[in-house]
């Protein structure tokens, strides 16, 4: 099958409604789908938009066959921290937001679930920033927790861990993405309501570890979070920054096991 492959790095392409709508169709019913106007605004961002700690890079990558039919998509945030450029222990993060293949085609153009893109946009961002490209860089992505019977989910998780993501631990901690609804139907309803998720992650240019420190884990989630207060109202966000606490509970560090997740075999 002849592929081709379409970065959206603007909020002009015309490939950028086509991708939506096929994310927001998949992902939007399950509350885990920003809004278009959300998705334009980061395209505009671009990789030295003014910020006072934090910069950012984001891109949709559309994968269609020969009749230019979409056939796989996946984006990613990158988000730098840039004082921390140099502490190894403050790696670059990059948000894995969506990743979709049509059921047909599951199984197959497995380069596509590879880490190029989100390391190639990282490498990018870091180099326009005058970063040293070995600089650490963690994957994160958020996800369905395990729940029985649900073999979709079930299944996710496997190829997740078969790409060599690791689960922060959900007994310690319990992470919460933010409300995607919009401001005004946040608001009629009273109050955000936060997705729990589970949180993955994988190490890229560093040995791959089996426990992170509390304030590590801080970090990654800290840089979530920045990169989605840009395109919410603070007192939206105000509940999942009070989560943060929680995650300094006991000094022990916290587990990376995919024993803690409940998923077997």
């Amino acid at each position: 099958m002849v592929t081709n492959i379409h970065v959206v790095r603007s909020p002009d392409d015309p490939w950028l409604l086509p991708g939506y709508e096929v994310l927001n169709n998949y992902f939007g019913e399950r509350g885990e789908m920003e809004t278009l106007e959300v998705i334009r605004m980061r395209l505009g961002w671009g990789a030295k938009q003014p910020s006072d700690e934090y910069s950012f890079l984001y891109e949709m990558v559309v994968l269609t066959d020969e009749r230019e039919q979409i056939i796989a998509l996946r984006d990613h945030t990158v988000i730098v921290k840039k004082q921390c450029a140099a502490d190894a222990e403050r790696a670059a993060v990059v948000h894995l937001s969506h990743l979709f293949i049509t059921e047909e085609n599951r199984g197959k153009n497995k380069d596509f679930l590879s880490d190029e893109c989100p390391e190639k946009a990282a490498g990018e961002l870091l180099s326009r920033l005058g970063f040293d490209n070995d600089m650490p860089i963690i994957l994160a992505a958020e996800v369905e927790h395990l729940q029985p019977g649900n073999e979709e989910r079930e299944k996710r998780l496997r190829i997740f861990r078969g790409l060599q993501y690791k689960p922060i631990d959900p007994r310690r901690v319990s992470y919460l993405q933010p409300d995607f609804r919009s401001p005004d139907e946040i608001d009629a309803g009273g109050k955000a309501q936060p997705l729990p998720l589970l949180l993955l992650i994988k190490q890229l240019k560093n040995q791959q570890l089996d426990e992170l420190s509390a304030d590590e884990v801080i970090h990654i989630v800290t840089c979530l979070y920045r990169m989605y207060e840009r395109g919410m109202k603070a007192e939206h966000m105000q509940c999942v920054y009070d989560s943060l606490a929680q995650y300094q509970t006991g000094t022990m560090p916290i587990s990376l096991l995919w024993e803690n997740t409940g998923l077997k075999g």
